[in-house]
């Protein structure tokens, strides 16, 4: 099978969507697949893989790093004439949308869109009315959604979201899962040593894009009570983002700078190395499908403290793997501390957390999606 991946981000850059892809694409080779992936170029960076294709891009305004492709529909045509896909799974339906619509219409190829995000959520990045821009954005991906063959959800919440905004096109849910063999060589002696924190003392980590939509605010809001009990505490933030400078200034204002350390974004096979050195996982977004960042560090055995939102809801993990919070720096902070203080809740979350991440096998997400483009491709040819 010949498969088109297409995607407005890809590395360098990394974020959820593209680990995903990554994930996903490793094991549709190792079935014996071909992929083809679709991406934006990025200025000097040297590709390390076959078979990307690198389309032309600009910079982003909202950050230089992130690069926006330009879709030129008489290349990606040449491509597609020449390689003979059998399907076509796109990632986000914004700039790639209607030249996609046009090469699937022309090959009849079957058209599979995975709904990794509420787009509205990001309207504040758009200076227009902000009602306006979070209309057209639901509108804009309930429409691509109902062109698509299939639409694929990483959890029933986001499932049950599109149904009622509208969305008739078939849906399967089919999370992203994790690479237990890569998580389970971690490491995280160098973190310790590199940023010249004890072992005695607490890391309690976050991992993700630094941006308006993660709710990152109550992560600083909330530390200075941890550490009134917990002095030896230190907050770890790994990840870049345009909000990144804002909370750097804010943490020197609450006079935290000593214990909260700001590292830029990672390589993904060194992430798990951070899971595995620190003591609690603190996740504030409310507005994420899935999470994945939660999954990761679950499978390193941290019990996580989160604020409460759809998609960690559905792991099912408050008061069995962690605690789910109002969106409030004291709950937030008293969630942390008990655990802090409580090692018999601080264990049984931790073994928890690794029974529940086990449901999560990259591998069993990927060959259930296979089987669903080659029913598609069986419909298609009939």
């Amino acid at each position: 099978m010949k498969i088109a991946i297409i995607t407005e981000g890809y590395r360098p850059f990394i974020n959820g969507v593209i680990v995903s892809i990554d994930l996903f694409a490793k094991q549709f080779r190792k079935l014996g697949h071909e992929v083809y992936i679709f991406a934006p170029s990025y200025p000097d960076y040297k590709e390390d893989e076959e078979y990307i294709f690198r389309l032309g891009s600009v910079p982003s305004i909202i950050q230089k790093s992130i690069r926006i492709p330009v879709p030129i529909y008489i290349k990606m045509d040449k491509l597609f004439s020449k390689i003979g896909f059998d399907i076509i799974h796109i990632q986000h339906p914004i700039i790639f949308g209607q030249v996609v619509k046009r090469l699937v219409k022309k090959y009849k190829l079957p058209l599979v869109f995975t709904h990794h995000s509420f787009y509205e959520n990001y309207s504040h990045y758009i200076p227009l009315p902000q009602k306006f821009i979070k209309k057209m954005a639901i509108k804009l991906s309930v429409d691509f959604s109902n062109n698509c063959d299939l639409v694929v959800t990483p959890s029933e919440t986001v499932k049950e979201v599109l149904r009622t905004r509208g969305v008739i096109a078939p849906i399967e849910v089919i999370p992203t899962g994790i690479n237990f063999k890569m998580f389970n060589k971690a490491s995280g002696d160098f973190v310790r040593e590199k940023y010249q924190i004890s072992k005695e003392s607490k890391i309690l980590l976050f991992v993700g894009r630094m941006s308006k939509e993660k709710n990152l605010d109550i992560l600083l809001d909330s530390f200075p009570m941890v550490i009134s009990d917990f002095p030896d505490t230190y907050l770890i933030l790994v990840g870049e983002g345009p909000e990144r400078k804002k909370m750097e200034k804010k943490v020197k204002e609450i006079g935290v700078n000593n214990k909260v350390l700001f590292i830029d974004s990672q390589p993904y096979n060194e992430i798990p190395n951070f899971y595995k050195e620190s003591d609690l996982f603190l996740f504030p977004s409310k507005k994420d499908t899935q999470g994945l960042v939660v999954l990761e560090a679950m499978t390193c055995a941290l019990p996580i403290v989160a604020v409460r939102s759809m998609c960690v809801e559905e792991l099912n993990i408050d008061k069995r793997a962690g605690f789910l919070t109002r969106n409030s720096p004291i709950e937030f902070s008293k969630k942390i501390r008990k655990l802090l203080a409580d090692k018999n809740i601080y264990n049984e979350f931790s073994k928890n957390s690794v029974e529940i991440a086990k449901k999560y096998s990259y591998e069993d997400s990927a060959s259930l999606l296979i089987d669903k483009f080659k029913d598609l491709i069986s419909c298609k040819k009939s």
